[in-house]
């Protein structure tokens, strides 16, 4: 078994700490990989993770507003993709794609549906960069949720 880190880890003595084991704050972690990912997408403006239920967990934008009526959203896109690739057979969602005429919306599931992360974009933004970078961000986020908080 792996040892946890963030508000599970009790350390009396920090310098007696495993070197690879790096106690954070879990809720700035995952909205620094959220800060990282608008960051590297040009035209990004914001992103964010919700739980199952469609509430923000972290985010990243000065629109938090909106990112959170993105976030509740989000979680019905997941489930609908979910119902049309099972009629397809066994399939793995991987990403969804909402177009308007100013923005796009991606979503991918993170830690096989225990968030969804939402990255909206202008409509100009190069989409095949916007999902490479935010598959990357899903597996990060996976790898600090799995380590902070399961």
């Amino acid at each position: 078994m792996r040892p946890r880190r963030g508000a599970h880890s009790v350390l009396t003595d920090p310098s007696q700490a495993a070197p690879d084991l790096v106690v954070t704050n879990p809720a700035g972690a995952l909205e620094a990989i959220l800060s990282d990912l608008v960051a590297r997408v040009e035209g990004a403006s914001g992103a964010t993770l919700a739980d199952r239920n469609g509430l923000t967990v972290a985010s990243a934008s000065p629109m938090r507003a909106g990112l959170e009526i993105a976030s509740a959203m989000a979680t019905l896109i997941a489930t609908a993709a979910h119902r049309v690739l099972d009629g397809f057979g066994p399939d793995r969602f991987q990403c969804a794609i909402l177009e308007g005429s100013h923005v796009r919306i991606l979503v991918c599931e993170v830690s096989e549906g225990v968030a969804s992360l939402i990255l909206v974009t202008s409509f100009d933004t190069n989409l095949g960069l916007a999902r490479l970078e935010l598959q990357r961000a899903a597996m990060e986020l996976t790898t600090a949720l799995d380590l902070d908080f399961l």
